[in-house]
């Protein structure tokens, strides 16, 4: 953590300045999540909460939002849901109705992952109006959260539509980590539909720009996907060696791929698809490469 931003949280607890803490916190989450520095982001914020008074809303609410991002990434499903509710309280209590639509479209993707189309839809019919008019980083969140619910209750075009429209408004803005969000979720919806290939296509940007950022867990998180593909595109052995790679230099970074319903899916089939000597070897083969042999093997196709 850059010593500037820790020496400014220190000054703003000792004079007890919860506000202060609170606008460092939220700027400095995202840049150390982005960063994959996971438990510095965590501790960033907890640091603010625990200074007794008020604050910005909207600080603590941005605050807490790289939380959920950070639980999820490391599937402690617990300690997301918290931090998902601390942030929609915060997100209440603003008065910026981007905010608001955050917190009701997270009612839409929670109706869609416990399987009530009908619910989801009204309730993204209803924040229709609130996605068209907030502009930054909220209706590129939105536009992104629409898409992963919309794709969920089977309706991956109108998804799709979506993220190339997140994806197009991020790269306008120089939102490195916009465009790197919008492909992944792009490349999983294109192999769900089988589209192996333009899913790899599209993913390798984010491998670039992750690359590119020295953000080496959405590198890590896009070739995990591309391990996925590979089983589509019957490159059995190839996905076995990116998963293991993933998984050995993800300890680094404290990332693995774990989304249940996605990464464990694909594994299975390509053990599989393969006999069991030629998944031991290719498992081998994949822990011995180094982070530069791993991205030139997901980029052999």
């Amino acid at each position: 953590m850059r010593g500037d931003i820790l020496l400014a949280m220190r000054t703003a607890a000792k004079e007890a300045n919860r506000a202060a803490a609170m606008q460092i916190a939220a700027g400095s989450a995202w840049w150390l999540f982005e960063r994959a520095s996971f438990a510095d982001c965590l501790s960033m914020v907890e640091a603010a909460r625990a200074i007794p008074g008020d604050c910005a809303p909207e600080h603590e609410a941005t605050a807490l939002y790289a939380c959920v991002f950070v639980t999820r990434l490391w599937g402690d499903r617990r300690a997301a849901a918290r931090y998902l509710e601390l942030m929609q309280e915060a997100a209440l209590r603003s008065e910026d109705p981007g905010f608001h639509a955050l917190v009701r479209m997270g009612a839409a993707y929670q109706a869609a992952v416990t399987g009530d189309p009908a619910e989801a839809e009204k309730v993204l019919a209803a924040i229709d109006e609130d996605v068209r008019a907030v502009t930054g980083w909220v209706r590129h969140d939105l536009l992104i959260s629409r898409a992963v619910a919309l794709r969920d209750i089977g309706k991956p075009a109108r998804a799709l539509a979506d993220l190339s429209e997140a994806h197009r408004m991020a790269d306008a803005a120089g939102d490195s980590y916009g465009v790197k969000n919008a492909v992944y979720v792009t490349g999983m919806i294109l192999l769900s539909l089988r589209r192996a290939r333009e899913a790899v296509q599209v993913l390798r940007i984010r491998v670039v720009r992750g690359l590119e950022t020295e953000d080496w867990v959405s590198a890590l998180s896009a070739i995990a996907v591309i391990a996925c593909a590979c089983h589509v595109l019957d490159r059995n052995e190839l996905g076995a060696e990116l998963f293991a790679g993933v998984d050995t230099i993800g300890k680094r970074f404290s990332y693995a791929p774990i989304s249940e319903d996605f990464f464990p899916v694909y594994r299975d089939r390509l053990r599989e698809a393969l006999p069991a000597d030629k998944w031991e070897a290719a498992l081998r083969r994949g822990e011995q490469l180094s982070f530069r042999d791993l991205v030139r093997q997901a980029q052999s196709f």
